[in-house]
């Protein structure tokens, strides 16, 4: 790697990690037990925070292209290419939550550790007279549309930063793959003060979280940058992130192993990478066929 690419993305690193710390601490300060953030509170302070901690990434995004000397809205534009196919994988990419959490539900299966009695018990809710499996349903459907409208305005945040300018650079100087698993390891340490600190995905506050958790983006990041390669933007891995944001917490009450095993850690990351392997072939044959009917029509 040159010294002209290590020195925007040392800004990048440091500047997306020091914010996120000082924001855990801060979070961490105010939904301590002293202080009066509970009740209606705790939930306003906990969105704020998380919104925030995305958009650190956006702001080490601007002070890393503006190390380059390059235009700062010239180059988000290029990230996002906005178009008719890309609004398209826009729409569909969210689909691969769905089906990633369907693949994880029969690896608890066949370990014998699916349990759902926690989940319909959540959405048993007398005063609505709906039958918990009719609510659960809902609610999935719903956060398809949570997930490509305001988790996706959070989502951009981190976004143009991991698979925009990040596995850009990176690309160029280590090639795509080795990029991808990278800036997966990356995205999970970044999570790190948020697991320790504020028992974020983990509550057991514990390296083995953080471990587990890096696992888990290690898997996670392949689909969100393939898609980007295959389509030329981040919109796909935008509406991917917000709907995981907004969905995949179910998995977490469906089985009583340890989170670190289950849908933030060891299966969550078989998960994925079952799903990864599916797109990369489905987007390879999509590739071939485009590129055959482009060579019949000549």
């Amino acid at each position: 790697m040159s010294r002209t690419n290590l020195r925007p993305i040392a800004i990048f690193i440091s500047t997306a990690f020091i914010g996120a710390f000082l924001l855990d601490i801060g979070a961490a300060q105010l939904t301590s037990p002293s202080m009066l953030t509970q009740g209606y509170f705790l939930p306003l302070v906990l969105f704020a925070w998380g919104v925030a901690r995305m958009y650190v990434v956006a702001l080490a995004t601007l002070l890393a292209v503006r190390s380059h000397g390059a235009p700062i809205f010239s180059t988000i534009r290029n990230y996002l290419k906005i178009s008719g196919r890309s609004m398209l994988f826009f729409l569909a990419a969210p689909l691969l939550v769905y089906m990633t959490i369907g693949i994880y539900i029969l690896l608890l299966m066949l370990m014998q550790a699916l349990d759902i009695s926690a989940l319909l018990e959540l959405f048993n809710i007398p005063a609505l007279s709906i039958e918990p499996t009719t609510l659960l349903i809902v609610s999935l459907a719903a956060a398809y549309l949570a997930g490509i409208s305001v988790n996706s305005i959070a989502a951009f945040g981190e976004e143009i930063g991991w698979r925009g300018y990040l596995l850009d650079v990176l690309g160029q100087s280590v090639g795509f793959w080795r990029a991808t698993l990278l800036i997966g390891v990356v995205w999970g340490l970044w999570h790190a003060s948020a697991i320790l600190l504020l028992g974020y995905n983990n509550p057991c506050k514990c390296i083995e979280g953080v471990a587990a958790f890096t696992l888990f983006t290690a898997a996670l990041g392949i689909p969100h940058a393939v898609l980007t390669r295959h389509v030329g933007t981040i919109m796909p891995a935008i509406s991917l992130h917000g709907t995981l944001n907004a969905v995949w917490n179910t998995t977490v009450i469906i089985t009583k192993l340890p989170v670190e095993l289950g849908a933030s850690g060891v299966l969550g990351a078989a998960a994925w990478a079952l799903t990864s392997s599916a797109i990369v072939m489905f987007l390879h044959l999509e590739r071939k066929q485009r590129h055959d009917r482009a060579n019949y029509y000549r």
